[in-house]
């Protein structure tokens, strides 16, 4: 039956059967629970221990019996107590054990007094055993045939249901194609418990009007939609959040901008701004992001993200010049370790050239996932030309880097006057567009040594392992050797 866990006086425990435990704190009915958990009793736990003589206390093993005292819908579940939601195998069960336990108390008085009774006539003990087993067995057979009575009860029920669930599936699965709701929505927890709920009424429930649905329920929901978001909008005044925006244009061209925040609670939707008429440029950015911080809490928002990169990219030299000022520099935290690492960071030369590079990688594949999830359903062929064109783009930054490879200037290579040499460094690449196979011949026509770009990445890796090592972003490799060696591992 489980075991009955500790409570105060201020609580109320319910068991379900998957092992669930709901804690209340205020007393309700038995009908109550009922509803919520359709085809099940409430049951109040109850251990007694049972001895089969006066002496057992001090020789026998006591008989420990967890009973079941069914409830009433009318009776009310008090706080203090544990109760349980059972099912009508359980009671069957709760019931002969409850039985058995009167029978076995009955036997042992009755066996307790025929001993004593042995004892002073002189009876034999052989015919106060003999009684007691006919008994368990007459017992025991009245048991086994009102198990099977209920048993066949049980598989006509199951028989009858099996006709009724199907016809209730198909309602479902027609409203279902009818409205062509994506499959994985059975899946939602929110469409058990409604179906829960409408089996636990029963029969002519009232549905929901359109004004209903559109008026008070979603009034309500709001509600409790925003019971939801307070605790997380707590957490934003002790750890901070960072504010999300995410920018995109369906098939008419209309700009939508979705507002999120984000904190170690999780991630929140605030609101979508139409930016149709709205005009991108810093003026107007700037005046959108600091009515949002205003509108969370200036001293809430410690960072801002936003989808534009290529703004981000281009507006590099403010951001440089904003870690070299008067002002960064008299700050506490550039003297922080995090803020000087943000300040190499943005310093750092590879930085910026991996912002490119990703900004040209990802293009090509937003662009085809962008017609995936536009409000327009475009056709097969469409989607697959799209598919192509993304992947010849996307061939065209392939990237060949060159180690020891000192020559004069060549068309197309990013050469360094001032080292005599080609440009190094794992976020330098080289870059070959699709049918251009000039850089390759020059390379192989000096005999120099080519690294494709997941060596690149390896030598990377390895720079920002050694870097770690010395509390320092990267260490550069230095010898060609060691440049070598780190590629063809």
């Amino acid at each position: 039956m489980g075991n009955c866990q500790a409570v105060d006086n201020a609580t109320l425990v319910i068991q379900h059967p998957n092992g669930r435990v709901d804690k209340h704190f205020f007393p309700v009915s038995a009908a109550e629970i009922m509803k919520l958990n359709p085809g099940h009793y409430v049951a109040l736990l109850l251990t007694t221990t049972l001895y089969s003589s006066k002496e057992a206390p001090n020789n026998n093993t006591p008989l420990r019996v967890t009973r079941i005292k069914l409830l009433r819908h009318t009776d009310s579940l008090l706080l203090g107590h544990v109760y349980r939601l059972v099912t009508s195998q359980e009671v069957m069960k709760g019931l002969w054990a409850k039985k058995q336990a009167k029978m076995h108390q009955k036997n042992g008085n009755a066996t307790e007094k025929n001993i004593s009774d042995c004892d002073a006539l002189g009876r034999k003990k052989d015919d106060v055993k003999k009684n007691t087993s006919t008994n368990n067995q007459l017992n025991e057979t009245t048991v086994q045939k009102r198990r099977k009575e209920k048993l066949g009860q049980m598989n006509t029920r199951e028989d009858v249901d099996k006709a009724a669930v199907a016809q209730v599936h198909k309602y479902i699965a027609r409203f279902w194609y009818q409205a062509g709701l994506p499959f994985n929505l059975i899946q939602s927890p929110y469409f058990k418990d409604m179906v829960e709920a409408i089996g636990a009424y029963g029969k002519h429930l009232p549905v929901p009007s359109l004004h209903d649905i559109r008026g008070p329920l979603l009034s309500k929901e709001l509600e409790y939609t925003d019971s939801l978001v307070k605790p997380k909008k707590k957490e934003w005044s002790r750890h901070g959040c960072t504010i999300m925006l995410d920018g995109w244009t369906d098939h008419r061209q209309r700009t939508t901008i979705n507002v999120l925040v984000s904190s170690l609670r999780g991630t929140i939707f605030v609101k979508s701004i139409d930016a149709t008429c709205f005009v991108k440029t810093e003026k107007k950015l700037f005046k959108l992001l600091d009515s949002l911080v205003d509108e969370i809490g200036e001293e809430h928002v410690v960072r801002v993200v936003t989808d534009n990169g290529k703004r981000v990219h281009q507006e590099k030299d403010n951001l440089r010049s904003m870690f070299t000022s008067n002002e960064w520099v008299q700050n506490t935290l550039s003297k922080d370790a995090k803020g000087r690492e943000a300040t190499e960071i943005v310093m750092m030369t590879p930085f910026w050239e991996n912002v490119v590079y990703i900004l040209k990688v990802m293009e090509p594949l937003v662009q085809v996932l962008r017609l995936v999830v536009g409000e327009k359903k475009l056709a097969m062929g469409y989607i697959y030309e799209a598919m192509e064109k993304a992947k010849e783009t996307y061939m065209g930054y392939i990237y060949l880097k060159s180690i020891g490879y000192k020559s004069v200037d060549v068309d197309g290579l990013p050469f360094d006057t001032n080292k005599d040499d080609i440009n190094r460094g794992a976020l330098v690449p080289v870059s070959t567009k699709p049918g251009r196979e000039g850089l390759r011949q020059v390379l192989d026509s000096r005999n120099t040594r080519v690294v494709p770009f997941d060596g690149w990445g390896k030598i990377d890796c390895e720079e920002r392992r050694r870097g770690s090592l010395k509390n320092k972003s990267r260490e550069k490799l230095a010898t060609w050797e060691e440049l070598l060696e780190v590629a063809c591992r």
